[in-house]
């Protein structure tokens, strides 16, 4: 199988590399930025594991309780502490928390500004305090730095040098042990800044991202609510941090297929045979490879989007064995939203065309593929506007020209149908797809796409696998008519699409892994020989075990 695939797929490659490479006298672009990354990625083990024989952490290791894990902190190496926490937004409010009670407990005056990012909160102190603010701080054990002009990136990123003392601003937090060898760190920590007088009456804080300055009553004249806790502020604070909130409530869609269950696979078999010739992608086996997708997949729900209302998980009746029964979790079977005479399924795009059917669903709501994941914390407001708008995100892949035909894959295929149909119907012809990302969508708009478009959406649903006729109604259609008609704009998510096939994608997960730089990232695959499908498959699996170490409430 391996000189099978290197004939295949490795020596055609390498003759174009080549060619190219005599013809141009320099390497590509994405050779070259890839191999800096392959290279970037062992140079960073290797300094990792020279740090590890550090003494300092054999001493500190046999000081450590047992079991704990030691991580290199502004204080040296220190014992991590383990996680209880569900998600990073409750780990950080621990830390506003812990902060708060400290000043309390000094008599420092405090109160909370908005926040910076998802789980980004903020304390306010008065440039006199600060001394016995940072005093306050240290007896709590909360480690303190000065915090970085700029987001930081990685778990454990290296905080801005300096003194506190003297800083704008300082963050404090605790290094908490998730799992494997993940410890978080002053990323997920609460940010204390220090507000001082100007001779015009107001306050300020020096370099802040956000509101720079505001006229102080004598004591904090509102309270505000967040994460179900009550916090003194300013008005100037409390309106920005309403103002920011979502006024309803989202819901999780996901969709899962268990490709190994072996009914699942004679009702396959049994169909595929009936269906006839397919377009190959149609009949892909791989894109049914579970990998343990899900489990990861709701592991980055909790810990960086918990601001959820509920999750559905609709499957052809199957269920992992480690899914756990939980309130805010409803199973919905494929019966339950699609016709009987139509099941069952092996068609994706029959499926999107019935999810705005599942009862009591939100009229706001997100769907994802179970190999969509949330990298970084991020809120409602990422995929929504105040006033309802969805965020849809645009692909850099553009629709091919010209009207479906039998040699365009099925997602092309089903692309240009709904292009058309926009086309006809409002006069916006889509360039561009959307990305494979969360799929925000909005019940109404799906339900009037339907009622516009009823048989397209009826062929859809009655199609067993992809066809020709199809359309992509919750990934595609219903979010370009949203924006077609005014209910929807283009948003900005810093996503990653990695195609775990490639051979460069051992480096771009090395490459993620360390930087964790990502609101969201797709693990998508396409068509694999059988020994290369069983290494990329250990790959994804060690990844996502690294990745999302702690599990979820949806597990046993």
């Amino acid at each position: 199988m391996g000189t099978q695939r290197f004939r295949q797929s490795t020596l055609p490659a390498l003759g174009r590399l080549t060619r190219r490479v005599v013809s141009q006298r320099r390497l590509p672009a994405h050779v070259i930025r890839h191999t800096r990354t392959r290279l970037r990625h062992r140079l960073t083990a290797l300094w990792s594991a020279l740090r590890r024989l550090s003494p300092a952490r054999r001493r500190a290791i046999a000081r450590a309780p047992e079991g704990a894990v030691v991580v290199r902190s502004v204080r040296g190496w220190k014992a991590a502490t383990p996680n209880t926490a569900t998600s990073a937004g409750e780990l950080v409010m621990s830390f506003l928390d812990e902060a708060a009670g400290a000043f309390d407990a000094a008599g420092v005056p405090w109160f909370v500004t908005e926040p910076q990012s998802a789980v980004g909160y903020r304390l306010g102190v008065f440039d006199e305090h600060r001394g016995a603010a940072l005093e306050a701080l240290g007896s709590t054990g909360l480690l303190t730095a000065r915090a970085p002009s700029g987001r930081q990136a990685a778990l454990g990123e290296p905080v801005a040098k300096g003194p506190t003392g003297t800083a704008p601003r300082v963050v404090a937090w605790r290094h908490h042990h998730l799992g494997r060898d993940v410890v978080t760190g002053p990323r997920l920590g609460v940010t204390v800044e220090f507000w001082r007088d100007e001779p015009v009456g107001r306050v300020v804080a020096e370099g802040r991202v956000g509101i720079a300055g505001f006229n102080p009553e004598p004591l904090p004249d509102r309270a505000v609510e967040i994460r179900g806790r009550s916090f003194d502020t300013y008005r100037t604070f409390a309106d920005e941090i309403e103002a920011s909130r979502l006024p309803f409530e989202v819901d999780m869609v996901y969709t899962w297929v268990d490709g190994s269950d072996p009914a699942w696979q004679r009702d396959y078999d049994s169909h595929l045979t009936a269906a006839g010739r397919l377009n190959p992608e149609a009949a892909n086996r791989s894109r049914y490879e579970d990998r343990d997708e899900l489990r990861y997949s709701f592991r980055s729900l909790w810990w960086n989007a918990d601001f959820f209302r509920n999750a559905y998980l609709v499957t052809s009746g199957h269920v992992p064995a480690w899914l756990a029964d939980h309130p805010r979790l409803t199973v919905v079977h494929h019966r339950d939203i699609l016709p009987a005479e139509v099941l069952p399924t092996f068609n994706s795009h029959a499926i999107e065309a019935s999810l705005h059917r599942i009862d009591g669903l939100a009229e706001h709501y997100v769907y994802m593929n179970d190999d969509v994941f949330f990298g970084r914390p991020v809120t409602g407001n990422t995929f929504y506007e105040r006033n309802g708008l969805a965020r849809m995100q645009m692909s850099t892949a553009a629709i091919p020209p010209g009207p479906a035909h039998g040699g365009d894959l099925p997602v092309d295929a089903a692309a240009k149908n709904g292009r058309e149909l926009l086309r006809a119907k409002t006069g916006y012809a889509p360039a561009r797809k959307l990305a494979h990302s969360p799929h925000p969508q909005i019940k109404s708009v799906v339900e009037e796409v339907e009622a516009a478009f009823p048989d397209v959406v009826q062929a859809t649903r009655a199609a067993r696998f992809r066809s020709l006729t199809d359309v992509s109604l919750a990934s595609s259609l219903a979010q370009h008519y949203a924006f077609a008609t005014g209910r929807a704009m283009v948003g900005r998510l810093e996503s990653l699409y990695i195609n775990i096939a490639n051979r460069w994608a051992p480096a771009q997960l090395g490459e993620l892994l360390r930087l964790r730089d990502r609101e969201v990232f797709c693990l998508n695959e396409t068509s694999m020989l059988g020994a290369r499908e069983v290494k990329v498959t250990d790959l994804v699996i060690g990844f996502l075990q690294d990745y999302f170490p702690k599990p979820s409430p949806f597990e046993k």
